[in-house]
């Protein structure tokens, strides 16, 4: 299994080279790619000889990264069996994208842009274009995910909406979770919904809301009571609050943690971030694996 791992000349490439790391110590016959995308956006107009001097030095300068990142990852994850790789794009996202769907790749680990907060992740235009459109499931790193020391996936933490594509996401999911042999946890997350509510006491919300979590709850049994997932430590709860901070606020997070998201309806064997979606990776204070609609 190859794992494309996106680095630079930053912090944030220490953090996915750690989750890699993980990963690797996590499943079976794992291979690290650390790849770097290197600009060769030539929109100008110059004498001859120096565009290709300018391509030539670009080059050099993605070798030397991903060598560096490859002695980093020996130094500070002891795993010195990686491949490195670079290549040209205008943008990085697509020129990432195109480089692990070339490479037979499973994931694509990616950490969070610049002046994000610490076990946050934040979009910066690489994720933008990896979360609108790649065909490769992308794992997302929190920023200082390199401080946290994990040696493996601890657990596997699904979000599930009811219906067909919420079981092909618990089928996805289970698959991860025997996979690395950690438990699986299912989460549903019920927003309030005040304008519907209406002027209720706060007696009957309370009671609105429990049997919607007691609805969900059967719903989630049922979808695993279908599906048949063998042996496998699985366990389930419906968060809830006003926001999608709120409701996930709830969950006993672990460092060691892997959320799978899966993407919104409507665009085929993509990954496409909804708003419910873009705020649960907003959110998600572990890393987060987000997986193209239809990934059976």
């Amino acid at each position: 299994m190859k794992i494309a791992i996106g680095v630079g000349d930053d912090d944030a490439s220490a953090d996915a080279m750690a989750l890699g790391a993980a990963l690797g110590r996590s499943f079976d016959d794992v291979h690290n790619i650390l790849v770097h995308i290197y600009d060769n956006n030539h929109d100008f107009v110059a004498r001859a000889g120096v565009e290709f001097d300018w391509e030539e030095h670009s080059r050099a300068q993605a070798a030397k990264i991903v060598a560096n990142a490859a002695q980093e990852m020996a130094d500070r994850q002891g795993i010195t069996d990686v491949t490195t790789g670079i290549s040209g794009h205008r943008a990085s996202g697509h020129g990432l994208a195109e480089f692990a769907h070339d490479h037979d790749c499973r994931w694509i680990v990616i950490g969070s842009a610049p002046g994000g907060s610490i076990d946050r992740f934040m979009i910066g235009s690489t994720a933008n274009q990896l979360l609108h459109g790649a065909a490769t499931p992308i794992i997302l790193t929190p920023g200082g995910y390199r401080r946290r020391e994990v040696e493996q996936i601890g657990r596997i933490v699904v979000t599930v909406a009811t219906g067909r594509e919420g079981k092909r996401t618990i089928r996805r999911a289970a698959r991860i979770a025997r996979g690395s042999k950690a438990p699986l946890h299912l989460i549903t997350i019920l927003l309030h919904n005040h304008r519907m509510i209406g002027p209720l006491s706060a007696k009957d919300e309370e009671e609105m809301i429990e049997a919607a979590k007691a609805r969900i709850s059967e719903q989630q049994a049922e979808a695993l009571a279908d599906l048949d997932l063998g042996p496998l430590e699985i366990s389930s709860e419906v968060v809830e609050g006003d926001t999608v901070a709120d409701a996930l606020g709830q969950v006993s997070w672990s460092g060691d943690d892997l959320l799978i998201v899966p993407s919104s309806r409507g665009v085929l064997h993509r990954v496409f971030l909804g708003d419910m979606n873009y705020k649960i990776v907003r959110s998600s204070q572990v890393a987060t694996l987000v997986l193209p609609r239809f990934t059976d």
